[in-house]
């Protein structure tokens, strides 16, 4: 049966085979005889199909042929296209040139030479026409023939070369007309009606058809929409293009995180159906389009024809469109009536000769329809229709008509104005729809064309471009200047070009710097640097402009946006708007930094010194110094090089300065940069020291001798002023600080706004100076962003104004200066402004209007009872929309002044009453809301509304009554409706809602509170919006001393003053009293209640850095933006834009910032350069800051050195003012001695301070780096231990100070003073009174000190729970980057290995996992201590959860948990590494094979010109034939040798692959494996044919020198008979002569004559007789040997081809023959190698050496049996194998080297993760053992991991366990992991095969006898070593076990074997009965071939024990003499024997 699967194979291949005609049908018969013959099968059976066959086989290739020949004729077509195309487009032009030569020469103008031109052009054109078209040119004659004529005859060679086109390719056009026009169906698949998320969707799909002509969607029972289209390639295409641009649109509009796979299978299902429709244009509409072009122009160019209609329309629309673009009204209006008229006959053409339309339309589609619409559009606006409508524009320049809603209610005159035009505009197709973006195109259009001064986009774009070019180009130029200086200072001078490069990049005034030498041009420095600073001014006036009008626009559009959002309307066309304006902004500024870049003082000197090439700058500076200096001793200080250098060296301006102030600059800022630059790091060191110095905030060195330095926001500059030299330089050394290790960020120097403000000023003051005062009016103090854009527009005129005049260059340079010092200011006050103030005006009717229009939107989604439906998709944006008004109308209607107030700001009871206040508002808004959308149907639950609002309620009515009096809260009716508030039970359901009159008067008592009432009770003033007191009058009146009255020596006033003065013991100065009179104005701005949600209101849309006040503002418009308050950060906006309460003080980072604050930690915004370290900085830009340390053993000086002393203080320090303290005081002398000595002394003080010296000591143990963590755990819990007991004692000594202070005896009223103080000044003359107050207030503060220490331990024990667990943290970080250097260590020995060229050991992977594996245990055990550490810290309540510092803690566990994944990855795939080493072995080793059979291949190449056969010696074979079948049979040795390898390796793999069955990985190599092991079987089969042809080569040899041999014989034969024919003549001749003789002695003696004549007469009849049969027996003998011979080649050729088709014996015949000649085939190669000058390799040495078989057959033992090509392998093998070893030595070597260091942690080891598979499906019947499997724990102990190091224990011995995990690395000595249940809840270990038994998926060896869990399927049968087969009882060693599956095939083959090989090779297939039934007669079958095929042939040979081909076969396969007959006939005649020689064996 496997011979009938493989003939059905092989049968397969024939088919795949077959050629056309007559041998594709001999070759199909040929098949199924083969098919026949194999499986039983008759061959006149298969007559019937055999023929059908062949006519179906006829018939196809029939019709390939056809398909060929069309195939044929669409590229011939194609190649024709293209030439017919080419010449109609060479006559064209040709014709072209012709009218225009002709119209020339016939005007009579052109001069004698240009007529001879012309008709030189002339003649040129006819050759060419003559070499193209022959004779059928001949006739032409341009020169002197008519014009007329002349086209006439042209146009007629273009007929006849389309008559020609048309005729050849006819049928190419028929079946691109087919192709292009036929409709055909395209289906873009389908999408899932049923799922609700596809139900928007579909919907949206169908408005998309809806707009795309042809798109259909239908539906199917199945619940599938499908979308479909229908029509032919061109319409496909434009169809299917629309429909995916617009499905691309709708995915793009569903955001980054939606779901779009449905979208995306739509997308390219229709990509591929339009690559279908586009294929057929491809390949057909070249064809197509030429052919109808052809056909136009065969049916001529006279008037009214097509081809005569069709130039003319494709002229008009060219006209028309140039008439367009010119933008000529006149033009435009003439092309249009040309084009009209060619319009209707074009028409009429299309109508007639409608084949005609697709020409006609593409040349229709060239129109330019947009400027069409545009120009429609444009004449409307101007007609008088709209001149009413369109001045409404004119003057609204501070109104956003991109903003206007148009769609609602009750539009003003301005909105119904731009409603028109926008309709007008859909009218003439300019937008198609109202929505934002179409607004915003058609308000940039009445911008351009005048009808409004408002701004739009092209304004903007002109200066943003301008400024882009003005600074792209300065940049280059700078660049470009290098190399002309370079020239310039040359010997030879500036060429030409560089003279001409110069005055393009300074213009006219370039002469002014150029100076002619000797050597030619040069350029003069000092007027090089007055230009270029003139070009700086320009191009800085330009980026300033520019930066003006985007800021400015920036502001309106953030306005516009934030009204838009409140308004609920649309806000993505002015989104896009402002990320366009924003992108320019941001583009702009990193264009000014490169040009600023380019500039910079560094960068000149450096291009000065070097012509520009980089080097490092700290160190280019240092080793010049040293050359300036010689230029300054040698006095050469007018040198370019040198005054660039103190350029950089100063921190003066040196631009336009003299040689005396540059010297005077030198010698300045020469000490310093010599002090600062040094060889080593001393000067960095002096450079830190000057500035901690200077401020220790910008730099300080800590204990550890580490510097940090943070120089701060825009203080780089500082800095350098400071230190006295350029800034550029203070960064240098910054940059010199990271080569010393430091981690440096550097600040791009920024002037502050108040550094720019005062640059500002005295730019004024200069220009004022100049007497040009015309920017006096300029209010540099004005914070408004209107005034302020106002100011920058003066400015730029006046720019505009010096530039444009005449001044002289250094005036004007001077001007532009000054003026840009002023726009500078006014950009970045304008920029500031604009960040923080954005005020929307609301109307409430506005917004009222836009409630109703939500509400009637709501109305959609409810049902019948009137309530809204929230499950119908969109009802809940609805909803969302609703109640975000009605939030905002209530929040605009209920405001009161309180509740703009920053209760943070308020202290005390006042601050904390307003804020509840302010709660209770929101509170009340919101219920209010709710209680609005309830009205509107919306089933909403308000009882937490209510519930919050009664809370605050009663928060309100527990104030104190005196916060309540000074806010007016305090009357009855507030109070009433407060208690009815809070005693109300809510119940919704019952109907008990709050009691609205109550609520009411709440509120209204709550909106009585005026800004007058906020201020009186105690809220500062500038806290308060709307304060404005009126003047007042007062009278002040104070008490003075008499030295303050003597001092007093006002100004002249005008003004009253009454004041009294009570002196004590002056009696000469009288009491006097005077009066003052004075005005208090306060300015301040009122909130405008009416209509306004917050008039000076700020929406952060732009990011706005630090809040400058408190108020409700708008924040979320663009996204997600995130407030820092208090050191703590929350997000707002989040469900889009909303009023959140910002408080002053407040960071905001706008949308933007937050999304990078939250993905990168830090803010990459505006350049890049601002990290977030800790908190945000208020101008968000880069500061310069740095942090390192020096190594001390440089060179230079020491690094810790420091000229400032440091010094540390415990953060709880307490110090008292006066430790010893006298009790008393006394001046009298008389003081007894006791007293004098009195002292009090203060032990309290000497404790603490033992206490915090063992504290600080304890401490120095715990955080010093130098001590194990062992002992600085110990000292961490000693220290927390004394800090608890320092806490008691301070507790104590608080509680006796205060007593000590009591004992005092001084009075309650004096000693509330000394507590608590008071707003007033005493003087007191008691001295004892005085003492007591003293002691009191000393004893006062030490007890207030002790409270602060007491504050201050108990944070200093949290700090210390904290470094607890850090301690934890860093320890196990120690030991784990032990464990991360091991893993470097052996990957870079990995590397190491791979670069050298070595194979890669697995061992490296094996300590790798091992290593992960430790370090896995190590991170447990940290996550473990690290979860237990913070748990301590919580129960002792140190530390709160959801704290900052339990965030911190928590992440570093989280750290831990990733960690832990992480090293599982790499387990997971160093795994992997593991095992594709394996494969990389295998597949070098079987490389290394294939070399034997490449060498093969060479050495038969080598011989393959030799002779095989001695055709001269009866074709034996040659010592060159027998070494070439040697070396086939090598080949097939090596070829199924490596297939077996193959198998063996694709065995392994598919245990693995059981193990993890969809491992991609590993089905790839299988399937990889797979493919090369057939190639070898392929490849073997070849080998085997190339034996057999050989063979055959012989066999035919062998026959033909037989055939020789015959002849001859023949030949002897004949000879023969010819000489028998010359012996019977002669014999006849004495035979006649004889009977003469006879008769005469007859008639002689003869008496009885007529006795005697009848004796004769019988005896001659007789001699006659017996002659004839003489020669009848030789001419038979004759014949007979002919036959004979004829017979036995006949019979010799049949035999050798009978075991020609037995290859499988002829194979083993060679092999036998190859054996035994070996040593004569290994001469012949080594001879025919020599002969080449090659030696052969060890291998092929090897195979033909060996003592034993060199190849043999393969079967069974193949892989046992020594060979000498298995010895070869196996020494290959064996060489790789010593490679393996030397590389895993090595690594073993290696390994041992990169171990950890041994350390010391006693921390509990984690379980290992392991490499396994965790999949735990149970797996059945392949005899593995797998997961999920149920097996019996045998013996032994499981282990702890797969290394089998660490036993665990032995419980459930004899009892049912799962296997749950496999480990099969090499590394894994117990691969299996057991636990007591199937899921792996209870685990318990490791463990190896001979620990467990149990087979229920069976297995084919038993290791020991035992007992095992069986039949868990069913019946399972055992096969015992001697082959019984029983059920599975008890199992013995070396039995196997059959799974149940496999027991019950076996015994369903054992009853009815038949049907189960039947089944097993048919399968389901139906064989008619009569088609394997030989024996039903077949019936002639005729069909439609020409001949009838009848097949009735019978044949019966009757021989013993043979019925049929089967037994015939059985008989000659047993008998050994046939056998012995067969092989003589073959391996004997090859061997030189006799071709007689099969006659040996008798039979």
């Amino acid at each position: 049966m496997a011979d009938s699967a493989e003939a059905v194979n092989d049968f397969k291949k024939s088919l795949d085979g077959l050629d056309s005609g007559e041998k594709g049908v001999s070759g199909l018969k040929a098949a199924f005889t083969g098919l026949a013959d194999t499986i039983g099968i008759s061959t006149t059976a298969l007559g019937v199909l055999t023929a059908g066959l062949a006519v179906a086989v006829a018939g196809f290739y029939a019709y390939k042929a056809y398909q060929q020949s069309i195939q044929e004729k669409i590229q011939n077509a194609q190649k024709a296209s293209v030439e017919i195309s080419d010449r109609t487009s060479t006559m064209a032009d040709n014709i072209s040139q012709v009218k225009e030569l002709k119209t020339a020469l016939d005007s009579g103008t052109l001069s004698e030479q240009e007529a001879y031109q012309a008709k030189s052009n002339l003649l040129s054109i006819q050759s060419q026409l003559s070499d193209s078209y022959g004779d059928q040119a001949s006739n032409i004659d341009l020169v002197n023939g008519k014009l007329d004529e002349q086209i006439e005859k042209m146009q007629q060679l273009q007929i006849q070369d389309a008559e020609n086109y048309l005729n050849d390719n006819e049928d190419a056009y028929q079946i691109a007309k087919d192709k292009l026009t036929k409709d055909n169906y395209y289906s873009f698949g389908n999408i899932d009606e049923t799922g609700k998320k596809n139900k928007k969707l579909i919907s949206q799909l169908q408005d998309i058809a809806k707009e795309v002509d042809g798109i259909e969607l239908s539906s199917n029972d199945n619940g599938s929409m499908f979308v479909h289209f229908t029509g032919d390639a061109y319409k496909a295409n434009d169809a299917i293009n629309e429909f995916m641009s617009k499905v691309r649109d709708l995915k793009n509009e569903m955001g980054e995180n939606a779901d779009t796979s449905a979208i995306d299978d739509l997308l390219s299902s229709a990509n591929n159906e339009m690559e279908k429709a586009t294929d057929l244009i491809d390949t057909h509409g070249d064809t197509y389009k030429t052919y109808l072009q052809q056909k136009m122009i065969k049916d001529g160019f006279g008037d009214g024809s097509p081809k005569a209609i069709y130039d003319n329309y494709t002229k008009a629309v060219q006209d028309y469109n140039d008439a367009l673009a010119s933008g000529d009204t006149s033009a435009i209006d003439k092309a249009k009536t040309a084009f009209d008229n060619v319009q209707s006959s074009v028409d009429g053409v299309v109508k007639k000769y409608p084949e005609y339309k697709s020409m006609f339309d593409e040349v229709g589609d060239a129109l330019d329809e947009a400027t069409i619409k545009s120009n429609d559009f444009t004449k409307a606006l101007a007609g008088k229709d709209f001149k009413d409508i369109v001045s409404k524009f004119k003057d609204l320049e501070d109104v956003d008509l991109k903003g206007l809603n148009i769609n609602g209610k009750n539009l003003n005159s301005t909105q119904s104005a731009l409603k028109a035009v926008v309709d007008e505009a859909i009218k003439t197709g300019v937008v198609a729809d109202e929505s934002s973006e179409s607004i915003a195109k058609v308000v940039d259009m009445l911008v351009d064309l005048g009808y409004t001064a408002t701004q739009s986009g092209s304004s903007l774009t002109e200066a943003f471009s301008q400024a882009q070019t003005s600074i792209q180009q300065a940049t280059s130029d700078i660049s470009s200047l290098q190399s002309l200086l370079s020239s310039s200072m040359s010997g030879k001078g500036m060429s030409s070009d560089d003279v001409t490069a110069f005055k393009e990049m300074f213009g006219d005034e370039a002469a002014s710097a150029l100076e002619k030498t000797a050597n030619g041009y040069h350029i003069n420095q000092q007027a090089l640097a007055k230009l270029q600073n003139q070009q700086k001014q320009s191009v800085k006036s330009d980026y300033l402009t520019a930066m003006a009008e985007e800021q400015e626009a920036l502001q309106k559009v953030n306005e516009q946006i934030a009204k838009a959002i409140f308004n609920g309307d649309d806000v993505s066309g002015l989104q896009s708007q402002k990320q366009n304006i924003e992108s320019n902004i941001s583009s702009l500024q990193d264009l000014a930094y490169q040009y600023q870049n380019a500039m910079s003082a560094y960068n000149q000197w450096q291009a000065a010194m070097s012509g520009g090439e980089e080097g490092d700058m700290y160190d280019s500076i240092q080793s010049n110094l040293e050359s300036v200096k010689d230029l300054y001793d040698k006095g050469l200080v007018g040198e370019n090089k040198f005054k660039e250098f103190v350029d950089l060296m100063s921190n003066q301006d040196l631009s336009n300065a003299s040689v005396d102030q540059i010297v005077s600059a030198y010698e300045a800022a020469m000490p310093k940069m010599e002090r600062y630059f040094t060889e080593g790091q001393e000067g960095a060191v002096n450079f830190l020291n000057d500035i901690q110095n200077i401020n220790q905030e910008w730099a300080h060195m800590n204990e550890d001798g580490s510097w940090d330095i943070n120089f701060g926001v825009g203080n780089d500059q500082d800095i350098a002023d400071a230190l006295g030299i350029d800034v550029e330089a203070v960064q240098a050394v910054m940059r010199k600080l990271k080569d010393y290790g430091f981690d440096v960020n550097l600040d791009q120097p920024v002037a502050s706004l108040d550094e720019l403000k005062s640059a500002a000023e005295s730019a004024k003051e200069s220009l004022d100076g100049l007497g040009d005062t015309s920017l006096d009016s300029i209010n540099l103090d004005s914070s408004s962003f209107g005034e302020v854009t106002d100011n920058i527009d003066k400015v730029k005129e006046y720019i505009q104004t010096i530039n444009d005049s005449d001044l002289e260059p250094d005036v004007k340079t001077e001007r532009l200066e000054q003026a840009n010092n002023i726009l500078e200011y006014l950009v970045q006050k304008q920029q500031e402004i604009g960040s923080s103030e954005i005020d929307i005006s609301v109307n409430i009717d506005e917004l009222n209007s836009k409630i109703n229009d939500a509400e009637e939107a709501l109305n959609n989604f409810k049902n019948s009872d009137g309530t809204v439906d929230l499950s119908v998709e969109g009802a809940q944006e609805a909803v969302t929309n609703l109640q975000s008004l009605l939030y905002q109308k209530q929040a605009l209607t209920n405001n009161s002044a309180v509740i703009s107030v920053d209760s943070s700001q308020v202290d005390g009871a006042l601050g904390d009453a307003i804020g509840k206040i302010q709660e209770y508002q929101a509170a009340v808004n919101n219920l209010n809301a709710q209680t609005e959308l309830q009205k509107a149907g919306v089933q909403i639950d308000t009882s937490d509304a209510q519930a919050k609002v009664q809370q605050l309620a009663g928060e309100i009515q527990g104030l104190d009554g005196e916060t309540k009096a000074s806010l007016g809260l305090d009357t009855s009716a507030f109070d009433s409706a407060l208690s009815t508030i809070t005693s109300t039970k809510i119940d919704v359901d019952a109907g008990v809602d709050l009691d609205t009159s109550s609520l009411g008067t709440i509120q209204s008592t709550i909106s009585a509170i005026t800004p007058e009432i906020l201020v009186k009770a105690g809220v500062d003033s500038s806290q308060v919006d709307g304060y404005d007191p009126g003047d007042k009058d007062a009278t002040v009146k104070y008490k003075v001393d008499s030295s303050a009255i003597d001092a007093y020596n006002p100004k002249n006033k005008n003004a009253t003053v009454t004041y009294s003065v009570s002196v004590v013991g002056m009696s000469q100065i009288t009491d006097q009293t005077r009066n003052l009179t004075y005005n208090v104005s306060t300015k301040g701005s009122t909130k405008n209640f009416n209509g306004t949600a917050n008039a000076s209101g700020t929406a952060h849309a732009s990011g706005d850095w630090s809040a400058t006040r408190t108020e409700t503002a708008l924040v979320g418009e663009l996204g997600t933006e995130t407030i820092v308050r208090n050191g703590k950060y929350f997000t707002v906006g989040e469900n889009g834009a909303e009023f959140a309460n910002i408080r002053k003080g407040d960071i905001i980072f706008n949308h933007k910032q937050t999304e990078e604050l939250f993905n990168n930690g830090h803010v990459t915004s505006g350049g890049g350069r601002a990290k977030v370290v800790g908190e945000a900085f208020a101008s968000g830009t880069a500061y310069s800051s740095a942090h390192g340390r020096f190594n001390y053993r440089s060179s230079g000086s020491n690094a810790y050195s420091s000229s400032s002393n440091s010094s540390t203080s415990s953060s709880y320090n307490t110090s008292s003012s006066n430790n010893n303290t006298n009790t008393s005081n006394t001046n009298s002398d008389t003081s007894s001695k006791a007293e004098e000595t009195k002292e009090t002394l203060d032990w309290i003080e000497t404790e603490l301070d033992r206490i915090k010296r063992n504290i600080d000591l304890v401490d120095k143990t715990a955080s010093s780096t130098y001590k194990n963590w062992s002992k600085r755990n110990e000292a961490l819990a000693s220290e927390l231990s004394q800090v608890s007991n320092e806490l008691n004692v301070q507790q104590q000594a608080y509680d006796r100070y205060i007593q000590q202070a009591d004992s005092v005896g001084l009075s309650e009223d004096w000693a509330s003073k000394v507590r608590d103080g008071r707003i007033d000044i005493e003087t007191i003359t008691d001295s004892d009174l005085k003492d007591k107050i003293s002691d009191y207030k000393t004893w006062y503060e030490k007890a207030l000190d002790c409270r602060d220490a007491i504050a201050d331990l108990r944070e200093q024990e949290s700090k210390l729970y904290e470094q607890k667990f850090n301690n934890l943290k860093d320890e196990y970080d120690d030991i784990l980057d032990q464990f991360d250097h091991t893993q470097k260590m052996l990957e870079g020995y990995i590397d190491l290995t791979e670069a050298q060229g070595y194979i890669s050991s697995s061992k490296y992977y094996d300590s790798l996992i091992e290593n992960e594996n430790e370090k896995l245990n190590n991170l447990t055990s940290k996550r473990n201590d690290l979860i237990n550490s913070l748990n301590e810290a919580l129960a002792s309540g140190k530390i709160d959860k959801y704290s900052e510092s339990w965030y911190d803690m928590q992440q570093e566990i989280n750290s831990v948990d990733e960690a832990i994944l992480d090293c599982n990855k790499n387990t997971v795939e160093w795994g992997n590494n593991i095992r594709q080493i394996g494969w990389d072995i295998f597949d070098k080793l079987e490389d290394r094979i294939s070399d034997i059979t490449d060498e093969a291949d060479f050495l038969v190449d080598l011989m393959s010109s030799e002779k095989m056969y001695d055709d001269k010696n009866g074709g034996t074979i040659t010592d060159y034939g027998k070494a070439t079948l040697g070396l086939h049979g090598v080949k097939y040795n090596t070829y199924m040798q490596q297939a077996d390898e193959y198998r063996q390796e694709m065995e392994k793999l598919q245990e693995a692959l059981n193990a993890d069955p969809h491992n991609q990985d590993l089905l790839d190599r299988y399937d990889d494996l797979k493919e090369k092991q057939r190639d070898l079987i392929k490849n073997a089969k070849d080998e085997k044919d190339a034996i057999k042809d050989l063979v055959e080569d012989g066999i035919n040899a062998e026959l033909d020198a037989l055939q020789k041999l015959i002849d001859k014989y023949s030949d002897l034969l004949d000879n023969n008979k010819d000489l028998y024919d010359y012996q019977k003549q002669l014999e006849e001749a004495q035979k006649n002569i004889a009977s003469l003789e006879k008769q005469l002695t007859a008639y002689q003696g003869d008496n009885s004559e007529e006795g005697q004549a009848k004796r004769q007469q019988i005896s001659n009849d007789l001699a006659d007789a017996r002659q004839d049969l003489e020669e009848t027996q030789y001419e038979r003998s004759i014949a007979d040997q002919k036959k004979l011979l004829d017979e036995l080649y006949n019979d010799y050729e049949e035999m050798l081809n009978l075991r020609l088709d037995n290859i499988d014996m002829l194979v083993q015949d060679v092999i036998t023959n190859v054996n035994a000649e070996s040593a004569g085939i290994r001469e012949t190669l080594e001879t025919v190698s020599s002969n080449v000058g090659y030696n052969m390799t060890e291998s092929m040495n090897t195979i033909w050496s060996s003592a034993n078989n060199v190849i043999t057959t393969y079967g069974d033992k193949f892989s046992t049996q020594l060979t000498g090509v298995l010895q070869a392998i196996n020494d290959l093998k064996n060489l790789l194998q010593q490679q393996v070893d030397a590389a895993n030595k090595k690594a073993q070597t290696n390994t041992t080297a990169a171990k950890k260091p041994s350390t010391t942690n006693n921390k509990p080891a984690a379980k290992p993760s392991t490499n396994t598979n965790t999949n735990q499906n149970t797996t059945q019947g392949n005899g593995k053992v797998e997961i999920g499997d149920a097996v019996k724990f045998l013996s032994g102990s499981y282990y702890y991991s797969s290394d089998g190091q660490t036993p665990t224990g032995d419980e459930m011995h004899g009892q049912t366990v799962y296997i749950t995990h496999i480990n099969t690395a090499s590394w894994a000595k117990k691969q299996y992991h057991i636990a007591r249940d199937k899921a792996g809840t209870r685990p318990l270990g490791w463990v190896d095969i001979s620990q467990i038994s149990g087979y229920k998926n069976g297995t084919d060896y038993i290791p020991y006898d035992q007992l095992a869990t069986v039949a868990e399927d069913g019946a399972e049968g055992i096969v015992h070593a001697d082959g019984r087969l029983e059920k599975v009882k008890a199992l013995s060693e070396s039995d196997a076990v059959i799974n149940n599956k496999s027991f019950r095939n076996l015994l369903n083959f054992s009853a009815n074997p038949v049907e189960v090989l039947r089944d097993a090779i048919l399968g389901n297939q139906v064989i008619p009965k009569d088609f394997i039934d030989v024996s039903t007669p077949v019936a002639p079958v005729t069909n439609n071939v020409t001949n009838n095929i009848t097949n009735n042939n019978n044949m019966n040979i009757s021989i013993e024990k043979v019925q049929d081909y089967n037994d015939f076969v059985k008989q000659a396969q047993s008998d050994r003499k046939f056998e012995t007959m067969v092989q003589d006939m073959t391996i004997g005649r090859l061997n030189g024997k006799s071709n007689f020689y099969k006659y040996r064996t008798k039979f």
